[in-house]
């Protein structure tokens, strides 16, 4: 796993690396300035920040900073987890944060145990998850999907397609699900998502079928 970490707190840091393994890239950052300045911002699969109130020469920046960086991120890495920790409550960056589905909020910087047991936690729920469906395997953390044993390259949206569809095999998948997945807009986007399963069935091989339109509706993906 490839992990950002954004503050000065010795504590946290150390905390951090306490959790992760060796074979874990860890980078860091001391504010937010600096962490946007990253030139590999996008690629990291974990981003934590540990906003220390009563030292202001070693905070991080503003919290609507902190949170619109988080924002950008899942906007273009809607497979990251996300770890903020501070010294003193603050509801604002709790009901934000929370609001991602791979993200932990605490305020007990104080209490470095619970630091620890939180983080682990998170990363513990969050790691080793592939999918498999027939002969196809997803590997969310690493994103590589494998077919038959070989590997399949796929673009960003097909990869978000094929995991809406493993997660939910048998099941009837409304277009517009899919399209507010992906695009989080109100655009028409029924000929883009057209493009992409077809490109998708494609690389997945035609002599088997995976995806079955449901006229009007969506598509259903067939696990059996």
């Amino acid at each position: 796993m490839k992990a950002l970490i954004i503050g000065k707190n010795i504590m946290f840091k150390q905390i951090v690396k306490n959790v992760f393994k060796e074979n874990d890239s860890l980078s860091f950052e001391e504010n937010i300035e600096m962490a946007l300045e990253n030139e590999n911002l996008l690629k990291y699969d974990f981003i934590g920040a540990c906003i220390d109130y009563k030292n202001r020469g070693g905070d991080i920046g503003d919290e609507g900073d902190l949170l619109e960086l988080f924002s950008y991120v899942k906007e273009m890495n809607k497979e990251n987890i996300f770890f903020i920790v501070s010294n003193k409550y603050s509801a604002k960056l709790e009901k934000k944060i929370l609001n991602y589905e791979k993200a932990e909020y605490t305020s007990r910087l104080d209490i470095p145990d619970i630091v620890e047991m939180r983080l682990e936690k998170l990363l513990e729920y969050h790691k080793n998850r592939v999918l498999v469906v027939k002969d196809i395997v997803y590997d969310l953390d690493n994103n590589t999907v494998n077919k038959g044993g070989k590997n399949i390259e796929l673009t960003k949206n097909q990869m978000v397609i094929l995991q809406i569809f493993m997660e939910n095999p048998n099941k009837i998948v409304p277009r517009k699900y899919i399209i507010d997945r992906i695009w989080d807009c109100d655009i028409e986007k029924t000929n883009t998502l057209n493009v992409e399963m077809c490109r998708l069935r494609k690389k997945l091989g035609e002599g088997k079928t995976y995806f079955v339109n449901v006229k009007g509706i969506g598509y259903k993906f067939y696990e059996k």
